[in-house]
């Protein structure tokens, strides 16, 4: 479907591709349009769209990739994302995912909050929303690898999560880590969730 919309759409759009040259469009892009310019994964990617008369842009990248940002948690981006851009907004996004509790949710808006400028709210495709402060996109996002570790996107230091010890206190404590990382949730639902675990 996202092949689809984006053939669509390429009739007099912005295209760029490589990786330097897709990441430096994308975010003048997301600040054009008032948004976080980490908000999106641009390190991978290999085409990058806009349409500036539709509002239409899409992301390529080579697979789909997940990327850690320390006050909410992870969020999965597909080979192909699309959607609308808007001032202070990001509407019918696919290929967008975040973790809440265990569960891959796939997230359909990105706004700025009109109420308090400081605040950006996703909403998932059901209707549920959360809202973060803005602040929490002013570090770059860590790649989350499928193999447990976390490491920062330009290969720097990496930590591996589980059995960093066979200490049982430190492991709770690792594991407690981990669900905080896995989850958008609160650290006390995280918590809950590791008492259960032992």
């Amino acid at each position: 479907m996202a092949s689809k919309d984006i053939e669509t759409h390429r009739a007099g759009a912005e295209v760029y591709h490589g990786a330097t040259l897709c990441k430096q469009k994308a975010q003048e892009l997301l600040e054009k349009f008032r948004l976080p310019k980490t908000l999106m994964p641009c390190n991978n990617l290999v085409e990058f769209g806009f349409n500036p008369i539709t509002g239409f842009t899409w992301l390529k990248q080579q697979q789909t990739t997940k990327y850690r940002l320390k006050d909410i948690g992870i969020s999965s981006f597909a080979s192909e994302m699309t959607g609308f851009l808007e001032d202070g907004r990001m509407r019918k996004f696919t290929g967008i995912k975040s973790k809440e509790m265990m569960i891959w949710v796939p997230l359909s808006d990105i706004a700025i909050d009109r109420s308090d400028l400081n605040k950006i709210i996703f909403t998932a495709l059901m209707g549920l929303s959360k809202s973060y402060p803005l602040t929490a996109f002013e570090i770059e996002p860590e790649d989350a690898r499928s193999d447990g570790t976390i490491g920062a996107p330009h290969g720097t230091a990496e930590t591996k999560l589980d059995d960093l010890t066979s200490d049982p206190n430190t492991k709770n404590r690792n594991r407690e880590e981990e669900i905080r990382i896995l989850t958008v949730g609160s650290l006390k639902t995280a918590r809950t969730i590791v008492n259960t675990m032992v």
